[in-house]
């Protein structure tokens, strides 16, 4: 038995909603370097319970390669120390941008580059109600998010899954005590 006033903790983080799996291709390409290399990414979206206009959501993402012949190499000249992965989702019409950062470990000449373990939260907020469609989009890797040195371009855009984010008004919430 727990004594008094111990109960489960409240978590700050918004309850999860629908998670979605695609297998995404991706064809990235590497500043400086003339090859491209297809990338294979099973990606697991988690859309948010609840989203309403005007607060910010949060969308999780994680990635996981299919398999190692299908996976990211960094280039000849290994990566930069403080490289980090950047996810993006699309289709958020009304949304400000959607983007999660992860922290990538240092890595030598032509080694794979492990993706982030954790859940990326992607985070953003709608101006308006209504219903948004979310889907996968590309994913860069780079020291900053403008200068990405690996950029990935989704190639199987039309087979991935759309799902509908309903987005309430703030007028259709319940009141809160104040």
């Amino acid at each position: 038995m727990h004594p008094v006033g111990h109960h489960a903790a409240v978590s700050d983080m918004q309850r999860e909603g629908a998670v979605i799996t695609d297998v995404v291709e991706y064809r990235c390409s590497t500043t400086g370097v003339a090859e491209t290399q297809d990338v294979k990414v099973k990606i697991e979206l988690t859309m948010p319970a609840e989203a309403t206009a005007g607060e910010q959501m949060t969308i999780g993402w994680r990635g996981t390669y299919v398999s190692d012949a299908t996976a990211l190499r960094a280039p000849a000249t290994g990566l930069a120390a403080d490289t980090k992965l950047y996810a993006a989702v699309s289709g958020l019409a009304g949304l400000t941008s959607a983007t999660g950062v992860g922290e990538l470990a240092s890595i030598g000449p032509t080694q794979i580059i492990p993706l982030p373990t954790a859940v990326l939260p992607l985070k953003t907020t709608s101006s308006k109600a209504g219903t948004a469609m979310v889907r996968s989009a590309a994913v860069n890797a780079g020291t900053r998010p403008t200068e990405p040195s690996i950029q990935c371009e989704v190639q199987n855009a039309d087979a991935l899954t759309t799902h509908p984010l309903a987005i309430a008004s703030a007028d259709d919430r319940p009141t809160r005590p104040r």
